[in-house]
């Protein structure tokens, strides 16, 4: 997604999961709509079975987002569920976007990114056992498997 959006449109953003492990697990990529902020929401599908991701390997998943309220907001409300033993691991914030009247640019604040920065913000490298959601597929690490997602 663009850092800024326009209000009353709808975005597709690709989402990037990443399966750390090297087994293979199979997932469900859902946004959850109490947890979204009221500025940014996701649209159409929700809940995506992505079915098994092999291990330590990524696969890509559209989805739409409709940009409802003005503000800044941070785009929350994602978890991913492994379907076969109901483990979910429930994403921190992935994007911050401003949303702005239709034909109003909005200058962002001035706040220098960290030059190894991800879409989103971690204190700590995330557990191997845990998935990661990327906003972006240029922010997601390569993939080590041989196979193309």
């Amino acid at each position: 997604l663009p850092a800024q959006l326009q209000l009353n449109e709808e975005y597709e953003a690709t989402c990037v999961v990443v399966n750390r492990l090297t087994e293979p697990r199979n997932l469900q990529l859902q946004w959850r709509m109490n947890d979204m902020p009221p500025g940014v929401l996701a649209a159409g599908k929700i809940y995506t079975n992505i079915g098994k991701v092999a291990g330590r390997s990524r696969t890509n998943i559209k989805q739409k987002f409709y940009a409802q309220q003005t503000g800044m907001w941070q785009l929350t409300g994602c978890a991913v569920v492994e379907l076969d033993t109901d483990e979910e691991w429930v994403m921190p914030n992935l994007l911050d976007v401003v949303v702005a009247e239709t034909g109003v640019s909005t200058p962002l604040p001035a706040v220098p990114e960290r030059s190894n920065s991800t879409v989103f913000t971690r204190e700590a490298s995330p557990k191997p056992a845990q998935p990661d959601v990327f906003a972006s597929p240029t922010d997601a690490p390569p993939s080590t498997n041989s196979t193309p997602t």
